[in-house]
């Protein structure tokens, strides 16, 4: 009998794949952090302000063995709208406490991956309006060299907190992030070039989904 070689067979193979239902990956051989679960998760409609919220607050406490490290790392990676890459280079010295027009902000520094005219940006957080974001922040970088990294792990790492905690790739704390800036802040395509690093405001079409209730809210306020 003829051995066949498998690069034969490939075409045959990937057609064969096209069709839904006919190829399943054994569940041993499925990735966590990019199977059909997790991407299931990563749909159209952001978490919610208050789903964000709960978790840093309530469930990351109760679920962590490393509370005071977990949760100002998921309220500065929240709070930025950084890339995990970006998030990983901020040292103690990238963050600052800057009042403007009689309010305190939180600003942090952030080296910018993917904007070579733009390599650095600052991205400001309201004290008063977001305590529950900016305080554990505060309290575990308080007391750390300037130079310190605030936190020596690897992405795999942080992908595997964030899906244990939020059952997301921490990416989509980035896209739910952007949408809460539209929806309660208000920021327009250009103020989110500022935040999201991005070079021109074409990325919003994928990283900003606000739903049809906003929409229609906006209209009536008008």
């Amino acid at each position: 009998m003829r051995q066949v070689n498998a690069s034969e067979n490939f075409p045959q193979f990937r057609k064969f794949c096209k069709f839904p239902g006919r190829f399943r990956t054994s569940p041993q051989l499925r990735n966590p952090l990019v199977g059909p679960k997790c991407l299931h998760n990563m749909r159209r409609e952001a978490l919610s302000y208050e789903q964000v919220r709960h978790v840093i607050t309530e469930t990351i406490p109760l679920l962590s063995l490393k509370p005071w490290r977990d949760v100002p790392l998921f309220a500065l990676l929240y709070g930025t709208a950084a890339r995990v890459g970006e998030f990983l280079q901020i040292r103690a010295r990238d963050i600052e406490i800057q009042e403007i027009g009689n309010s305190e902000f939180l600003v942090v520094s952030l080296i910018t991956e993917k904007n070579r005219r733009k390599p650095i940006r600052r991205v400001p957080i309201s004290i008063e309006k977001e305590n529950w974001i900016t305080e554990p922040i505060l309290e575990y970088v308080d007391g750390l060299e300037p130079d310190y990294p605030l936190f020596q792990l690897s992405t795999r790492r942080i992908q595997q907190l964030s899906k244990k905690y939020f059952q997301v790739h921490p990416h989509f704390l980035r896209h739910s992030r952007l949408t809460h800036l539209v929806q309660i802040y208000n920021f327009n395509d250009r103020e989110l070039v500022q935040i999201a690093g991005w070079t021109d405001s074409k990325p919003a079409q994928v990283y900003v989904h606000l739903r049809w209730s906003d929409l229609a809210m906006k209209m009536i306020s008008r």
